[in-house]
């Protein structure tokens, strides 16, 4: 066997496993969807909120009063929850659209912040004020579906688990820019719910995130890593990880909650370098093992195939060196956009093929650079350096 036969070889053995991975991501997602909800029996809990939705915000004026309205018009008892927001030095009209509304719902708490204490800090501070036994931790620029909270109440409320993730989807409607957001997200979506649901997960989303109080309460711990401003997400999936507690995934419709894509391609590259950010001090080692083998997985088949076109012209080698080749590349995007479009299936949303192919390949080419500049690189993030 000639050397670039066994590199072309090894790579298609490589995109074959990255390929199996991803597909058995997808069949799980799929199936999870379409499985009948299980009918859990809500415990009794009287005197007390089943559930506290505990909101950190900060400059959201334009976003906070829908947001209330969403949870305010949940179909559920309203002696069932409570929403507590968290301004985190808000420098706009965030607290008093937020305590305009308290005043008419008892069932709302206002808790303002001073100085810069940060959205982890808000979040602890939430937590502290809530009386369920189990959160659901929202971001002030979400949309909640009217059986979210209810579905959420069940599901904690049956016992056994300690961090319960959920989707986020991204809406686009306005240019490639939010549209390329839109199926980056939902690839990475589908990689979070399915790797969760396989016992193995490797991603959260803290816009959508629900969890036991307790968690946070113990301060012998650091569960959200507030030495960093970003990630209580990915820091509180570390930390339940680490102890072995119960993680699962609900990705249901009802479970859903949906975001609006960032407009322009500058606060694009702000929020993927705090993301890059924080990942940089999570410590989850197959959250970075997978990270990096679907990095460099598509840069070794390009440089590859660059070395194979300049040093085979001829012979068998040509055909079967190029034949591994080319199907390994199938194997590197074939499944990610089947993994995409089930997610836009789900949730009823249309697919896109071709436009997932170029903002993978987009976001290929970017994420090495992001990476690197997120090192040296503090974005601002709602007035504040991260």
């Amino acid at each position: 066997m000639t050397f670039p036969l066994l590199v072309a070889l090894l790579l298609f053995i490589w995109a074959l496993l990255h390929a199996l991975y991803l597909e058995r991501l997808r069949s799980v997602f799929v199936e999870a969807v379409h499985r009948s909800s299980d009918q859990v029996r809500m415990a009794g809990m009287e005197g007390r909120p089943q559930v506290s939705v505990v909101v950190p915000v900060r400059n959201e004026e334009m976003r906070i009063a829908p947001l209330l309205q969403d949870l305010h018009a949940q179909e559920m008892d309203r002696e069932g929850y409570e929403v507590i927001v968290v301004d985190d030095g808000s420098t706009d009209a965030t607290s008093t659209i937020a305590k305009g509304m308290a005043d008419r719902w008892r069932g709302l708490h206002i808790i303002t912040l001073h100085g810069d204490e940060g959205k982890k800090a808000a979040l602890v501070r939430g937590c502290r004020a809530a009386k369920g036994l189990f959160v659901l931790a929202s971001d002030g620029d979400v949309r909640h579906g009217p059986r979210h909270l209810p579905r959420v109440s069940a599901r904690m409320a049956s016992g056994g688990i300690d961090l319960l993730l959920m989707p986020v989807w991204t809406v686009a409607d306005r240019g490639w820019c939010q549209l390329a957001q839109q199926l980056e997200q939902a690839a990475l979506l589908g990689a979070a719910m399915g790797s969760a649901l396989i016992g193995r997960p490797i991603l959260a989303n803290g816009a959508n995130l629900a969890f036991r109080r307790d968690l946070l309460l113990d301060r012998r711990r650091d569960p959200l890593g507030t030495n960093w401003a970003s990630g209580d997400d990915m820091f509180m999936l570390a930390a339940v990880s680490a102890r072995d507690g119960a993680i699962e995934a609900d990705p249901h419709p009802d479970a859903l909650v949906r975001t609006q894509a960032v407009s322009g391609w500058r606060a694009y590259f702000d929020q993927r370098l705090r993301w890059a950010g924080k990942m940089r001090a999570v410590s989850i080692p197959r959250t970075r093992r997978v990270g990096i083998a679907t990095m460099l997985l598509p840069w070794s088949l390009a440089v590859a195939s660059f070395w194979f076109g300049l040093h085979i012209t001829t012979g068998q080698a040509l055909m079967r060196t190029w034949s591994l080749t080319i199907l390994a590349w199938g194997l590197w995007c074939v499944p990610i956009i089947a993994l995409v479009n089930a997610v836009h299936g789900a949730y009823d949303q249309r697919t896109r093929s071709l436009a997932t192919l170029t903002a993978l390949c987009q976001f290929t080419i970017l994420a090495p650079i992001i990476a690197v500049l997120a090192i040296f690189v503090r974005p601002l993030w709602k007035g504040r350096r991260i």
